[in-house]
């Protein structure tokens, strides 16, 4: 006699998401610019007991000071 089950949804995974993630080179791209035009890019994923996040911000670097005499060079 068949029995009947109840399918289960897939448990998340939270490692192979990041790794499809890093892997996709259209959704690093889009990443990419949005760190160049100095926007924060988020990556969330989650499993059974947690939900993880992980966000990079762009560094803002200091302008290095002209050189004295560097225009004269250029010039």
């Amino acid at each position: 006699m068949p029995t009947l089950s109840v399918p289960t949804p897939p448990i998340p995974d939270a490692p192979a998401e990041l790794r499809a993630w890093a892997a996709d080179d259209v959704r690093q791209t889009e990443a990419l610019h949005r760190l160049a035009t100095g926007a924060e890019v988020s990556f969330v994923a989650r499993d059974e007991a947690c939900w993880y996040r992980l966000t990079a911000s762009p560094l803002r670097l200091p302008q290095p000071a002209p050189q004295p005499g560097a225009a004269l060079i250029n010039a």
